[in-house]
């Protein structure tokens, strides 16, 4: 992530902790998108750009769900949405 984007969070939002990240190399990258791709159910996926394309066309809103509430629970969400995770 640049480290500009860090900067401008730090700065607007002075009382959040942006969560913890980790720096990956272009061939780690490439590896976690073909992890999930395959968790995906997608074949011949190796590019990032094509996976997140495939996912954002695939997405939608659900109603009345905030990942800012102290409840949430992305396993729940997908328990009741029916999504279950190829391993």
């Amino acid at each position: 992530m640049d480290k500009i984007k860090l900067t401008n969070f730090k700065n607007d939002n002075p009382l959040k902790r942006f969560p913890d990240f980790q720096i990956l190399s272009n061939e780690e990258a490439s590896e976690k998108v073909v992890l999930l791709a395959r968790i995906f159910g997608l074949k011949n996926m190796s590019d990032g750009q094509g996976l997140l394309n495939i996912i954002t066309a695939k997405s939608g809103l659900i109603p009345n769900i905030s990942a800012e509430d102290e409840a949430f629970s992305l396993n729940v969400i997908f328990e009741k949405q029916n999504i279950k995770v190829n391993e």
